[in-house]
C-alpha cells in the first residue's frame, strides 16, 4: 500500500510511504530525498515509531523496516 495513513493509541496520524503485508511479516519502507544524512537518527526514530504502531495492528507477524535514501543511493536496515 502506497502512503497508508494509521493511528497510534492517542490518535496521532501518520503516512507511512510504502507497507507491504506478505502473508508471514510486515515491510515498512520510507523514502528521503535531498542529501541530509545528518538528519538520519531523526528519519530512524520515525520509521521505529512507525513499526510500534504497524506491530500492534499487524500482531503476530515480524515487522522490519528500510530507509531508502534516493538522492544518495542509499537503504538503511531498521530495527
Amino acid at each position: 500500500m502506497n502512503e497508508q495513513e494509521i493511528v497510534d493509541a492517542d490518535g496521532g496520524l501518520f503516512r507511512i510511504d510504502r507497507l507491504v503485508i506478505d502473508g508471514d511479516r510486515v515491510t515498512i519502507v520510507d523514502f528521503k530525498t535531498g542529501s541530509d544524512i545528518g538528519s538520519e537518527q531523526r528519519h530512524s526514530d520515525q520509521v521505529k515509531n512507525y513499526m510500534k504502531i504497524v506491530s500492534a495492528v499487524y500482531s503476530g507477524r515480524p515487522v522490519q523496516a528500510m530507509l531508502v535514501y534516493i538522492d544518495l543511493g542509499k537503504v538503511t536496515a531498521i530495527s
